[in-house]
Order: C-alpha cells, then sequence, then structure tokens
C-alpha cells in the first residue's frame, strides 16, 4: 500500500491498481486503464467521496482512508 496525502488526508491505496492525479479541482483515482475510480472532492470545506463502480473506501481513522480495488476473480 502507497499513501497520498492530500489536504488534511491520507489516502492509502495499491499501486499495482490505481494510479492518481490531482489538481485544483480535487484528487481522483483511476485503475490502470484510465477508468475513474473516485473522484474526492472538498465542498463548503467538507471532505466529498465520490466513488464510481469497481471501488470501496474503508475509513482507518479520522483523517485516513484506504481505497480498495473490487477486482473481478474468474471462477
Amino acid at each position: 500500500m502507497d499513501k497520498l496525502q492530500f489536504m488534511d488526508y491520507t489516502f492509502m491505496f495499491n499501486p499495482s491498481h490505481s494510479t492518481y492525479t490531482n489538481n485544483e479541482e480535487g484528487l481522483t483515482f483511476f485503475n490502470l486503464d484510465g477508468e475513474v475510480r473516485i473522484k474526492i472532492r472538498f465542498k463548503n470545506e467538507r471532505l466529498v467521496l465520490l466513488p464510481q463502480s469497481g471501488v470501496t473506501i474503508k475509513k482507518v481513522d479520522d483523517k485516513t482512508y484506504r481505497i480498495i480495488a473490487n477486482e473481478y476473480q474468474s471462477v
């Protein structure tokens, strides 16, 4: 797991499943094919998590979140 500091928050993610970009709008995580996994923004000074399909967000503590890719497993 890699850790990324964004504003006052820490996001943990697996770099073999996801990559990210950040700009003035916020932080966005992508899968390795370029599909959006989660958008992270601030609205009225509050953290807003906008997950897309294929991702689970686990709150580790007050300011730490773990981003988990829901990868398809063939049977």
